[in-house]
């Protein structure tokens, strides 16, 4: 597997293997991980841009966002990426977004996305926090976030109506400096 920072030339590809991720919200065995209904679980115009005009613009810039793919040869397996915050009295921190391909999950690639980018970010940013939020059934992604040092700062009961099920978000967060 190799890590690496995605270049603007990724972008079409990590966008299908999006599109493949989202498609596994909250089917069968899997929890909800993102707070979006099944029929909604899609890589919309509107998160294609986020991507496509934050991965070009530097850290701290408006609507900056960086990019991070696990490959195994060609093939997109995992991704990590991290954004500001909407409020800019939030400048000290970043938001934290990731997932990992079905059928490698279980395998240590999120801990390898985790780790990966914990360095960049200790190298290449003066963030003093990194804070996510998680759908509270998605317990292997929470284990994951505590064993890399995450904690938790609350939760929001009932947040989300999905699919007519009610969902909670877990908000975590980890001290870099």
């Amino acid at each position: 597997m190799e890590i690496r920072l995605a270049e603007k030339s990724n972008l079409e590809l990590f966008f299908q293997y999006l599109d493949i991720h989202l498609h596994d919200n909250g089917s069968n065995e899997t929890p909800v991980f993102q707070p979006l209904s099944r029929k909604d679980s899609i890589v919309s115009d509107e998160v294609k841009n986020k991507f496509l005009t934050g991965v070009n613009k530097t850290v701290g810039e408006d609507g900056w966002r960086t990019l991070m793919l696990a490959f195994i040869d060609q093939t997109i397996i995992g991704h990590i990426d991290i954004r500001s915050h909407p409020n800019k009295s939030s400048s000290h921190r970043a938001l934290l977004g990731m997932g990992v391909d079905a059928m490698h999950r279980g395998k240590g690639v999120g801990e390898q996305l985790l780790k990966f980018l914990l360095e960049w970010m200790r190298v290449n940013t003066v963030f003093e926090y990194l804070d996510l939020q998680v759908m509270s059934g998605n317990v292997a992604a929470i284990s994951l976030y505590k064993k890399m040092g995450f904690t938790t700062c609350g939760e929001i009961r009932d947040l989300y109506r999905i699919d007519g099920k009610s969902v909670s978000e877990t908000l975590m967060l980890l001290r870099l400096r």
